[in-house]
C-alpha cells in the first residue's frame, strides 16, 4: 500500500511492527513492472483483501509472500528479520502458506478441511506438518476420494 509522499507507515496509520512484512518490494516480469515499492503489512487476527484490476500485482504480492516468486528488490520480513523463500516449501516451513481461491478442487470439503488439505497425512507419510486426517475431522471417503471427479 503506497503512502501519500512524505508519509510514514505509522502517520498513515500501518502498524510498522507486524509480523508479516513486505516492505519496498518490486517485480518485474521482463519489460512489464508487476509491482513497484509494494509494503503489506499483516497483523494476526486481521482479514485483509487484496482488490486491484487485472495486472495490478495482487497475484504477485501473494507468490512472493509464499515463496513462489521472489522479489527483484524490497524485502519480506517474518516477526522483524529479512526471510527469502527460494520455494513455497521454504514459505511453508517458515510458517506461510497461502490456500489459492480455487472453488471447484475440493468442493465437498469444509473451509476446515480445504485449509489443511496440503499437510493431511493418509498413507503414514513423515511431514512433519502433517495432521492426521481424523485429527481434522476429515472423512477417508472424502481424503481418498478423486478431486477431479
Amino acid at each position: 500500500m503506497p503512502h501519500p509522499e512524505g508519509a510514514t507507515a505509522a502517520s498513515a496509520g500501518v502498524k510498522p511492527n507486524a509480523p508479516v512484512v513486505l516492505r519496498d518490494v518490486s517485480k518485474h516480469f521482463g519489460a512489464v513492472t508487476a509491482l513497484r515499492d509494494a509494503q503489506l503489512y499483516l497483523h494476526a487476527g486481521e482479514i485483509h483483501a487484496l482488490v486491484g484490476e487485472n495486472g495490478a500485482g495482487k497475484s504477485t504480492i501473494v507468490k512472493i509472500l509464499a515463496g513462489v516468486y521472489q522479489p527483484d528488490s524490497g524485502s519480506v520480513l517474518l516477526d522483524g528479520s529479512p526471510v527469502h523463500f527460494d520455494s513455497a516449501a521454504d514459505a511453508q516451513a517458515a510458517g506461510v502458506a497461502v490456500i489459492y481461491q480455487e472453488p471447484t478442487l475440493f468442493p465437498d470439503l469444509s473451509v476446515a478441511e480445504n485449509g489443511v488439505i496440503g499437510h493431511v497425512v493418509l498413507d503414514g507419510g513423515s511431514d512433519p506438518l502433517a495432521l492426521d486426517a481424523a485429527e481434522v475431522g476429515v472423512a477417508s471417503s472424502a481424503a481418498t476420494t478423486n478431486p477431479c471427479r
